[in-house]
């Protein structure tokens, strides 16, 4: 199986200069939407078969999963606080891309919008070298 290099960028629709691009550092995990339609299903209880009404797509979300690394604590707090000013709550455009002979090419774009706060798993409690982070996105359009 070919190994490829992924970037996961999250690009704010409320930033005024349009060009605040993020690029999430060592991303170890990322949970692809599985896109799908939601609809209600009327079964008869004296015929054959049943009716299907559709209603839409199905909500979906992105969960992503990486590390922060960085050498001694203020390094890495500023990691942390860079990571939490960028990923802001407000909607934004989250895409997957990998690396290919031209340059990255999209595999998909989404707008999300984030959904709590960002989780920041520090093993050792210390803040020496690295921490974990999980932040969990809702799609709110398919582009």
């Amino acid at each position: 199986m070919p190994s490829y290099n992924v970037q996961l960028t999250f690009l704010s629709l409320e930033s005024e200069s349009g060009d605040e691009e993020y690029i999430f550092p060592l991303v170890q995990t990322i949970s692809d939407p599985a896109e799908g339609s939601k609809g209600i299903v009327h079964e008869g209880t004296r015929a054959n078969g049943s009716i299907w009404i559709p209603a839409g797509k199905k909500s979906q979300k992105i969960k992503v999963t990486g590390i922060l690394w960085a050498d001694g604590y203020e390094a890495l707090t500023e990691a942390i606080n860079a990571l939490k000013t960028a990923v802001t709550n407000d909607p934004a455009t989250l895409t997957l891309k990998h690396d290919a002979e031209s340059g990255y090419e999209n595999d998909w774009q989404y707008t999300v919008v984030r959904l709590g706060e960002i989780e920041i798993n520090d093993k050792n409690e210390m803040r020496t070298d690295t921490v974990e982070y999980t932040i969990n996105f809702l799609v709110l359009s398919y582009n």
